[in-house]
């Protein structure tokens, strides 16, 4: 549930009440065993990290256990209500963090939401009986003469009692498929906010979870316990947990590959949040009340109507977005008919920066595929991002599907260049090399390469980089990698260059590259420059800054803005950067 840490405050309530029933059952009474168990509970959660659901779960068993010694009855949306007060009590910052959020609508989901749909599934009633009852009576009423028979022959005098079995077994689960669709619908503008994507398949994985988990934290707990005696015992007890752990591994992996398996929306807007959960109350109130056969179709379609306006955005124009990787590069071209390209995605001063930062990015802004990945050249604050997705993508780790790797064509490529190849083809991705005077149409989009020269060794991987010119419409834009002043103006002299709107400066501002006469031709009135504030080399350069100043270029740096999106439209070039107030990315 907290995606930062894997315990979740459902290990607590099983942990919790597994030994207070365990201490009642040994006649110590209610007041030690729920002092006992409670003081047991704390040390465990301070042993797991104090994550902000084992804070929840905590005080929830807390209240639980007091109500059993006072007498009186547990109410879960009161618990939920003052486990929230004294969790922000201590930390106001809690509100915005994403585990709070997750844990606390989860258990309000479960609490308010499952009881209503229950109820109006006529599922309530199954600890009665009363489902298995009528579906045998109907059995009794309707099953052809020859049907019973048969069935008979076969099963014998005891058909009933396994039909019985039957129809109760397929009742409870239609019990937890309700309770998961519920929990899940409850929490779905949280992950969507947070997380940009949510698992379709995960409603149905959880009904193989969550009647096992039981079986998953036992073993652990006593497993723990024995390998203090013996580490061999300890193993062998320990054994089904981990076989359940493997399984769930194993089937999250191959969920995530399902053509389905995962929605990615983007974020919602908090308008849209607020107006999703008024909407959903609505339907859960409709739910509630009696005498009303029509409330079922009412609250699906106010539901689906809630859905509707959480997963809606704004039509997005033609924009390339230079994250903020640090020490590095990373750039995503978008276009309104839905076509995405990366170019480069590395850092040096980061780790993780493709699983953290470039895919987070991607489904934040609601992108699913990626129809091409650009390498200017193969230093790491080009590529370690990108050679990490790609390693994810052989372990199917990946949600966002992956289209062409293209790399310059180089006659002498370095190992980083075979890496980067030899690790697209293992995941299934075609790769293609690219050298001066290839060209890519993608709609309106247009990816004109004019390096490197058809001759190029890659000895000099920055001066025999990929340079790529980029064309929407009346849009021009230069992407020019880590080249340098000998690239520069040998691309001038070849005629390639002209007057563009936007420029991704060379080599991170460095005074080595973006040289005057370089600048006299392109003429950019935008330009971005991305570094790392805390980088040792100098980055930007002061000399290039007051150059591209003087040619009248109003230019962005990561290190001081963050991401920076450069958006195109009739009416002209809008700039965006997450750090300014006001500035949605």
């Amino acid at each position: 549930m907290d995606r930062k840490n894997p315990q979740t405050g459902l290990h607590i309530s099983v942990i919790g009440m597994g030994i207070y029933n365990l201490l009642m059952k040994t006649g110590m009474g209610i007041w030690p065993s729920g002092i006992i168990a409670l003081l047991i509970l704390l040390q465990y959660g301070v042993m797991t990290g104090g994550s902000v659901s084992t804070m929840r779960a905590v005080c929830m068993f807390l209240i639980s256990v007091g109500a059993k010694i006072t007498g009186r009855i547990y109410d879960l949306p009161t618990a939920l209500a003052v486990s929230a007060m004294l969790i922000l009590g201590d930390s106001g910052a809690y509100l915005y963090n994403s585990g709070f959020l997750l844990s606390f609508s989860a258990v309000a989901g479960a609490g308010v939401v499952v009881p209503a749909l229950t109820k109006s599934m006529d599922l309530s009633r199954i600890e009665k009986g009363e489902n298995v009852r009528r579906k045998k009576s109907v059995w009794k009423r309707h099953a052809g003469k020859k049907f019973k028979n048969i069935c008979c022959m076969i099963l014998g005098k005891h058909t009933g009692q396994i039909y019985e079995k039957f129809a109760g077994g397929f009742c409870k689960a239609n019990l937890a498929l309700g309770a998961s669709i519920g929990i899940q619908l409850t929490m779905l503008p949280v992950s969507l906010y947070f997380f940009g994507e949510v698992s379709l398949v995960g409603i149905f994985l959880n009904l193989l979870v969550l009647p096992t988990v039981g079986v998953v934290l036992g073993s652990g707990v006593i497993g723990l316990l024995a390998g203090c005696v013996s580490f061999s015992v300890g193993r062998v007890v320990i054994l089904p947990g981990k076989v359940l752990a493997g399984i769930y591994e194993e089937l999250c992996k191959l969920s995530g590959n399902l053509p389905f398996g995962i929605w990615i929306t983007g974020q919602p807007k908090l308008w849209q949040v607020a107006v999703y959960y008024i909407l959903f109350a609505g339907a859960v109130w409709i739910l509630t009340q009696k005498g009303k056969r029509e409330r079922k179709i009412i609250a699906f379609v106010v539901v689906c109507l809630a859905m509707s306006i959480l997963i809606w955005r704004e039509p997005e124009p033609f924009s390339v977005s230079c994250l903020d990787v640090g020490q590095g590069d990373g750039l995503v071209l978008r276009t309104p008919e839905g076509n995405c390209f990366l170019v480069d995605g590395g850092s040096t001063n980061k780790s993780g920066v493709g699983q953290y930062q470039v895919l987070p990015y991607l489904k934040n802004q609601g992108i699913s595929q990626i129809d091409g990945i650009f390498i200017s050249h193969t230093d790491q604050d080009h590529i370690s991002g990108v050679q990490e997705i790609l390693e994810m993508a052989v372990k199917k780790l990946n949600s966002v599907k992956l289209g062409c790797l293209y790399l310059p064509e180089w006659e002498n490529p370095p190992a980083a260049w075979e890496k980067l190849k030899q690790t697209a083809k293992a995941a299934g991705i075609p790769v293609r090399t690219l050298k001066e005077g290839d060209c890519l149409n993608a709609g309106k989009l247009q990816l004109q390469i004019i390096a490197p020269a058809v001759s190029a060794s890659g000895a000099d991987v920055n001066e025999d980089g990929m340079v790529i010119k980029v064309k929407y419409e009346e849009f021009l834009g230069l992407l020019t990698g880590d080249i340098g002043e000998e690239t520069e103006k040998k691309l001038l002299e070849l005629g390639m260059l002209e007057d563009v709107d936007f420029l991704k400066v060379g080599h991170h501002g460095s005074h080595y590259s973006t040289c005057q006469q370089f600048l006299d031709t392109v003429r950019p009135e935008y330009a971005v420059i991305s570094c790392s504030s805390t980088n040792t080399y100098g980055h930007p350069s002061p000399e290039i800054t007051k150059r591209l100043e003087e040619t009248g270029c109003q230019t962005s740096f990561t290190m001081e803005s963050g991401a920076v999106k450069v958006c195109w439209e009739k009416e002209g070039i809008r700039i965006k950067k997450f750090l300014e107030k006001g500035n949605s990315m």
